[in-house]
């Protein structure tokens, strides 16, 4: 599945992008608008709700989660580090808005026992989705992250509901492979102006992977049934 990422402090822009995408994360990072318009945000399709912002303080984060959630977001982001994040769990659960517990390396790929702990906090965290983003500086170092779906460990924690991600210049087909290696969905963008994460590849290059990727599979499935019927 592909979901639109947009950031805009523009609320028709954003209404526009949910009304056209049936999946998409707001990113509440330069958001100040009123509750009606945060409503009208929240009210048009499956939406996942986050803040990244640095500047503003923890309290204003949880205010504006806890709106989106009450105004119908249907996924809330929350930083596993995240100082407040058990109020946000706890409305989370009230209002059976599912969660997804995200951490975030800057400075390259850690080593696997600390995202093996980083999943596990996820877990207790009642998360139904664990994501791990990694900067990275180069496609190979990009694929390399893509290992993370054959952890033993972090399949059984987080099968089929993780969702790890190179970030770095040039990574948008590694992203997109994550689809096949078993992520629920990827990150997209309007377009390559509008990207809210560097190697972010748009909706519609992603959606034209996807399709050539069903029909190739399709035609592959095709073919292994001709070889078997004239055995």
């Amino acid at each position: 599945m592909l979901c639109v990422s947009v950031k805009s402090d523009n609320v028709e822009e954003i209404c526009d992008i949910t009304t056209k995408y049936p999946f998409v994360e707001v990113r509440l990072d330069d958001f100040r608008f009123s509750s009606v318009e945060l409503q009208r945000v929240f009210s048009k399709c499956t939406c996942i709700a986050t803040c990244r912002n640095s500047i503003i303080s923890d309290k204003e984060k949880v205010d504006l989660l806890l709106s989106a959630m009450d105004f119908g977001a249907s996924v809330v982001d929350i930083e596993i580090d995240f100082p407040l994040k058990e109020r946000l769990l706890e409305h989370a659960a009230k209002r059976n808005v599912e969660v997804i517990a995200s951490v975030h390396y800057l400075n390259g790929e850690p080593e696997t026992d600390e995202i093996i702990r980083m999943a596990k906090i996820a877990k207790s965290m009642n998360a139904k989705y664990f994501k791990v983003v990694c900067r990275v500086n180069s496609p190979e170092k990009a694929a390399s992250v893509l290992y993370m779906y054959m952890e033993p460990k972090l399949i059984e924690l987080f099968d089929g509901n993780m969702i790890a991600l190179p970030m770095g210049k040039d990574v948008g087909y590694q992203r997109f492979m994550a689809l096949n290696m078993g992520a629920p969905f990827i990150y997209t963008a309007i377009d390559e102006e509008h990207a809210t994460a560097e190697g972010q590849t748009t909706y519609e290059v992603a959606e034209k992977w996807l399709k050539d990727k069903i029909e190739h599979d399709h035609e592959h499935h095709h073919h292994d049934e001709d070889v078997r019927c004239s055995r």
